[in-house]
């Protein structure tokens, strides 16, 4: 086969991959669009059964800045049976202190129910003003550990994992947990919501951000909720059912996305032990978070996150081929390996194979053009659909108005989406490289400062 027929026959096969991604896509959009109409009809965020009492794990780092807004936030929501437990992890800065004189902490005993860690916890206190609130002070182990450490002393039927730096919204917790007191609620083992962006005004870079948001959730989670296939229950907004999760393992260690790797392994495990279990997906803005609003933070953020999607993809590989959740092993794995893993390295491999079409005169520089616009306009609707889908919702119609999502994405399309395409390569082709897992590096709740965590 000469190098001609290589290069058309290969762009060929690229073009069928890019239609069948944009389908598959469009299918997705449609399904989602339905479940945010259904769960509306609903009233899903009026939960009608006895509310659960639920536990808040916030793991803190040095965060000193926003630890107490954050902390009052939570106590401030509307709900009536919520505790918080606060795992400061080794913090070399006031993070501690500012707990420890704002809610007049004391120590108690240090009594863990279950063992799941052997970091264990220097103290446990409780707070004086504030009965719902209690912190651990331990040693610097890493999020993950941390997070492990606090789920050893709830004593509540659900917890919820947060960060320190996401901002909840009022009603938000009762919307997580209605799926649970609602019809087969007892086979829930875990909710995710929608997480919104607090700075999205803050630059052109956060603007862009949200339009990757409005993808991510409106499209790329909701549409797996009839599957029982949710593939990720964000780390900014999760509800778990506690037995489950300790039954489970507890939080994965020596992952770079460990909620990720979490939902994963919940998938395995409840559909080998817990057959007719669901993990569901809200589409309410639950919480919000603080994106990255510099180059050289959003570039380790999404290292971050496609090296963490690689590792945990080969980690669970195998469940692929259990069949103990259908569409989750058939769908979902080959679908996050098709259009998630895969689509950064075809994408540069198309841009290659359409420059050497053009220097072997077999493309002119008008179909480069064409082919050029063809692919924004893809790109565009991919955006627009997102837009669509979160459209139905009125609580969420003026955030994610279609004229604000087109706009944006046509300028994230011309440079933005591009360069993020090559840190996914970048990420793909060095996520087993060794490297110390430690606290997320996005970004502290003052955007302004944004420091490596």
């Amino acid at each position: 086969m000469n190098i001609e027929v290589f290069v058309l026959e290969a762009l060929f096969w690229l073009s069928i991959y890019f239609l069948v991604s944009l389908l598959w896509y469009f299918g997705m959009a449609f399904i989602s669009r339905s479940q945010v109409k259904r769960s509306l009809g609903a009233g899903a965020s009026e939960p009608n059964g006895v509310l659960p009492a639920v536990t808040f794990l916030i793991p803190a780092c040095n965060e000193s800045a926003i630890i107490l807004r954050s902390v009052r936030a939570l106590l401030g929501l509307n709900y009536p049976l919520l505790k918080i437990i606060v795992i400061n992890d080794g913090s070399s800065d006031q993070t501690f202190s500012i707990l420890k004189n704002e809610f007049l902490l004391s120590k108690i005993d240090v009594n863990p129910r279950v063992q799941l860690t052997p970091t264990y916890p220097r103290d446990l206190y409780q707070s004086g003003t504030e009965p719902r609130l209690q912190v651990l002070n331990k040693p610097n182990s890493g999020k993950s550990d941390s997070l492990n450490v606090g789920l050893q002393f709830v004593d509540t039927e659900f917890f919820v994992i947060s960060d320190a730096d996401t901002v909840w919204e009022g009603d938000a917790l009762r919307w997580l947990v209605g799926p649970v007191v609602g019809a087969d609620g007892d086979k829930i083992i875990a909710v995710g919501g929608v997480v919104g962006l607090m700075n999205s005004e803050g630059n052109l870079m956060s603007r862009l951000q949200l339009v990757e948001y409005v993808r991510a959730f409106y499209v790329g989670r909701l549409c797996w909720n009839d599957f029982n296939a949710v593939p990720l229950i964000s780390g900014a907004a999760g509800l778990y059912r506690t037995e489950v999760a300790l039954q489970a393992g507890g939080i994965p260690l020596g992952s770079e996305t460990e909620d990720l790797e979490m939902t994963f392994r919940l998938h395995e495990y409840c559909g080998r032990y817990r057959p007719g279990y669901r993990i569901y997906f809200v589409p309410q803005i639950v919480c919000r978070t603080w994106v990255p609003l510099k180059w050289s933070v959003l570039i380790r953020q999404r290292l971050r996150w496609q090296r963490g999607l690689v590792q945990t993809i080969f980690k669970f590989f195998r469940f692929s081929f259990s069949f103990k959740n259908f569409y989750f092993s058939l769908f979902v794995i080959p679908y996050t390996v098709l259009f998630e893993i895969l689509s950064a390295p075809f994408e540069w491999l198309a841009v290659v194979l359409i420059l050497i079409g053009r220097h072997l005169h077999l493309l002119t520089t008008l179909d480069v053009v064409l082919i050029a616009v063809l692919s924004l306009l893809l790109g565009w609707t991919g955006s627009l659909l997102g837009s669509w889908v979160a459209w139905v919702n009125p609580a969420t119609r003026k955030e994610y108005h279609w004229t604000t999502i087109a706009g944006y994405s046509i300028v994230e399309l011309c440079g933005y989406r591009q360069i993020l395409s090559l840190v996914r390569l970048f990420a793909a082709l060095t996520a087993f490289k060794r490297r110390q897992i430690s606290w997320r590096s996005d970004l502290p709740a003052d955007s302004t400062n944004q420091t490596n965590r």
